[in-house]
């Protein structure tokens, strides 16, 4: 679900059957062009009722703007010996209350919910799902959520560093942007060892960057 170009599909055995759902009509074209196989959650097609054995939503279920609707398809989808693994910022984190409006995995306007234990626990809860695994450590994202929030307390653009990393956006050649390439420059790497350090102990006391947690279909709604 939101696979993007497709690439964790693509890293899969090849023995596996892999679909992909993505709907950004650029995502698509690209999911075509590497020849992943498409499938629509939302389409009313049942000829794959039952048939997953794992569905994976990465940092994508807090961009629904109906999750009990998303979760009752994925179910329906889902075989009774299946498995659903999402994985979504935590609201309820260290990170989060610690820099608020300028805590990295907050992204206002494309993130629509914020989940903390309990609120991910309730949707999945009520919709015929019970967790066998959780956790909130994450090496990827407590680490560069640790790093940029720091970063954001510097009066730059907001996430500055993650759009220059990613492509998101290109800053002009003027002094201020200079001078703010320097600062990320001079604070990149003593920012980053005390990152680290911090995902190990927010991890520890349960309160790291991301909830993750993989899903079974509950016993006592499927009876």
């Amino acid at each position: 679900m939101g696979c993007g170009d497709g690439t964790f599909l693509r890293c899969l055995p090849i023995a596996a059957e892999r679909f992909g759902y993505e709907p950004s009509l650029a995502g698509r074209s690209l999911l075509t062009k590497f020849g992943v196989r498409q499938f629509d959650p939302y389409s009313s097609a049942k000829e794959h009722d039952a048939s997953f054995d794992l569905i994976t939503l990465w940092q994508v279920f807090e961009h629904v703007d109906t999750p009990d609707d998303l979760l009752q398809k994925l179910r329906r989808l889902l075989k009774s010996t299946g498995s659903v693994f999402i994985s979504v910022p935590n609201f309820g984190s260290l990170q989060a209350s610690m820099f608020r409006g300028r805590w990295f995995h907050l992204d206002p306007v494309r993130h629509l919910f914020h989940y903390e234990k309990k609120t991910l626990a309730e949707v999945c809860e009520r919709n015929g799902f019970a967790a066998t695994w959780r956790t909130t450590k994450s090496l990827e994202y407590g680490v560069f959520g640790w790093w940029q929030s720091f970063l954001n307390l510097l009066p730059f653009d907001f996430n500055m560093g993650y759009k220059i990393l990613k492509g998101r956006k290109k800053y002009p050649t003027t002094v201020a942007n200079v001078f703010a390439l320097l600062v990320y420059g001079l604070l990149a790497v003593p920012v980053g060892v005390l990152s680290v350090a911090l995902m190990f102990i927010e991890a520890a006391i349960g309160k790291g960057a991301v909830l993750q947690v993989c899903l079974t279909p509950n016993s006592q709604e499927n009876t």
